[in-house]
């Protein structure tokens, strides 16, 4: 077993751009405009039909594709942040 990623609702855990805990969707958008961005709502169902109106995600990554950052974020603000490994299955 390994680790490929872990998940924090800290407010010590924040970025090196010093995006944490409470940011919101410009403070993200700003501190990674340099990256590749992907952002949208979060579904409220396991069919993907209901759009949350409440939950959203932004997803940073890497210009190789194999590192990402997501923001969690509720009523716009971030409630946590995940950092994982994006494995290719040609590896």
């Amino acid at each position: 077993m390994y680790l490929t990623g872990i998940r924090t609702s800290s407010a010590l855990c924040k970025t090196d751009f010093g995006v944490g805990i409470g940011a919101d969707k410009l403070n993200i958008i700003t501190a990674f405009q340099t990256q590749n961005i992907c952002m949208g709502p979060e579904f409220e169902d396991e069919a993907y039909t209901a759009k949350s109106k409440t939950k959203y995600l932004i997803s940073i990554t890497d210009d190789n594709g194999e590192r990402k950052l997501v923001f969690y974020l509720q009523n716009k603000k971030t409630v946590a942040i995940e950092v994982n490994t994006v494995f290719n299955d040609e590896e």
